[in-house]
C-alpha cells in the first residue's frame, strides 16, 4: 500500500542486525533510509526519511512470522504535486497542475489525494501531509510436508495532523502454498527465505488479498499503481504454478471500486477489473 513493487529508489540507506535466540523470539533488525525524490537549485529538497524495525519469530518447527513496524516522513511533499500534470481524467495516480476540475476527479471523492486549491481552481499543496506509520505482519504455518499457509496483515495510518479522516488503510491476505522446497534448509532470518519462491515441477500457489485504502492515507503517485490508488477497497486473487522447473505460470486478479463515489447520487459505481497474465523464467 505504501510503495509500489516497481519503484528504484535512490539514496542511502542503513541496516544494523542482531541474530539472537530469547525462547520464540530469534533476531531483530534495525533500517533507516534517506530518500531524495527532488532536488531544489534555490530551496530545499524533497526527501523521504524513514526506517523500520523487523522481528523474526519462530514458535516451533511448523511456525514462523515476522513482525514489523515503519516510519515514512515526506519532506515537502508538494513538490510531487508540482511535478506531476496528468489529466484530471485518469482514473488513479495523476494529479493536475492545470485549473480544470472537469470530473471532479481530484475532489473530495476521487481516487488520488485531497488537495489545496487557489480561488481560480490551481492546486497549491495537498490537503494533507504525509507522516507513515506501517505495520505489516506475516505468519507462516506448515501443516503438512511440502504445504504452506501464509496469512499477512498491513495496516497504515497517516498521523498528518491536518486532517483527521480518509487517514487509514490495511489489506489482509491468506495464501496456499505447495513446494518440494525442504523448509528445514530455508533461511527466513531477513526476510531471505527460499521456500517463498515458486521454482520447482509441480510446485503450486493460490492467495487472496483485499485491501481498503482511505483517500490520504498513503502518497498515491507512489502506491501500487494498477490498483484504484485510494479512495478503493481492492481484491486481487493469484493463482500460479510450475510446469517444469524454473518455469512460473501466475494470473493475478486485480479488482478495484471506489469505496465512495466521485457522484453522490450516481447509482453505478463500477469495479474496474484488471488481469495479469505472467510467464516467469528463472535462470
Amino acid at each position: 500500500m505504501v510503495f509500489d513493487d516497481d519503484i528504484n529508489v535512490e539514496g542511502a540507506s542503513e541496516a544494523l542486525y542482531f541474530e539472537r535466540t530469547y525462547g520464540k523470539f530469534y533476531g531483530v533488525r534495525f533500517v533507516a533510509v534517506q530518500l531524495p525524490f527532488n532536488e531544489v537549485t534555490a530551496g530545499k529538497d524533497g526527501v523521504l526519511y524513514g526506517g523500520q524495525v523487523q522481528t523474526d519469530w519462530q514458535f516451533d518447527s511448523n511456525n514462523r512470522a515476522d513482525l514489523n513496524a515503519g516510519y515514512f516522513s515526506w519532506n515537502h511533499a508538494d513538490q510531487v504535486l508540482f511535478a506531476l500534470g496528468a489529466p484530471v481524467t485518469q482514473v488513479n495516480g495523476g494529479i493536475s497542475n492545470g485549473a480544470a476540475v472537469t470530473g471532479a476527479q481530484n475532489g473530495a471523492l476521487g481516487t488520488t489525494n485531497r488537495l489545496i486549491r487557489d480561488a481560480n481552481g490551481n492546486p497549491i499543496g495537498f490537503l494533507a501531509n504525509f507522516n507513515i506509520l506501517d505495520v505489516l505482519a506475516n505468519y507462516v504455518w506448515q501443516p503438512r510436508d511440502k504445504t504452506r499457509v501464509r496469512f499477512n496483515f498491513d495496516y497504515v495510518h497517516n498521523l498528518s495532523r491536518r486532517i483527521n479522516d480518509e487517514n487509514n488503510g490495511y489489506s489482509v491476505g491468506l495464501g496456499f502454498h505447495h513446494t518440494r522446497c525442504d523448509w528445514s534448509k530455508g533461511r527466513w532470518m531477513q526476510g531471505t527465505d527460499p521456500c517463498d519462491e515458486l521454482r520447482y515441477q509441480h510446485d503450486w500457489l493460490i492467495g487472496y488479498t483485499f485491501a481498503r485504502i482511505e483517500q490520504d492515507a498513503v502518497l498515491v503517485p507512489f502506491n501500487f499503481s494498477d490498483i484504484l490508488a485510494s479512495n478503493s477497497r481492492v481484491q486481487i486473487p493469484t493463482l500460479a504454478y510450475v510446469p517444469t522447473d524454473r518455469v512460473v505460470l501466475q494470473w493475478t486478479g486485480l479488482f478495484s471500486q471506489r469505496a465512495n463515489k466521485i457522484f453522490l447520487l450516481s447509482p453505478v459505481n463500477r469495479w474496474i477489473n484488471r488481469m495479469q497474465f505472467d510467464v516467469i523464467y528463472k535462470f
